[in-house]
């Protein structure tokens, strides 16, 4: 499916349906389960961790409700980012599979 010539990335995306760098339906399967599985872990975690640092501002600076504001923004931010570089690692380098 992927090959190293000269062809625009995007064109050698996944196609039909196929995960990238893996060969039976079975393995694409848990390949695509285990990238969602992922990348909601991360999501999530990002999110609680910012709103419990958030939280925490505000009862340490009576800051209500900024601090919860400013710890989700920064949740979001870092599972922006942590999304990004399990995409770059996996995926964007070819090393899946």
């Amino acid at each position: 499916m992927f090959d190293s010539s000269n062809k625009p990335f995007m064109s050698q995306l996944c196609v039909a349906g196929e995960v990238p760098f893996v060969k039976s339906r079975r393995e694409q399967l848990v390949a695509a389960l285990s990238f969602v599985t992922t990348v909601g872990v991360t999501v999530v975690s990002n999110l609680v961790v910012g709103f419990y640092l958030g939280k925490w501002v505000d009862a340490a600076l009576d800051a209500y409700p900024w601090g919860r504001i400013g710890g989700i923004l920064l949740g979001m931010i870092t599972a922006v980012w942590s999304v990004y570089n399990i995409l770059r690692r996996d995926y964007f380098n070819g090393t899946k599979g």
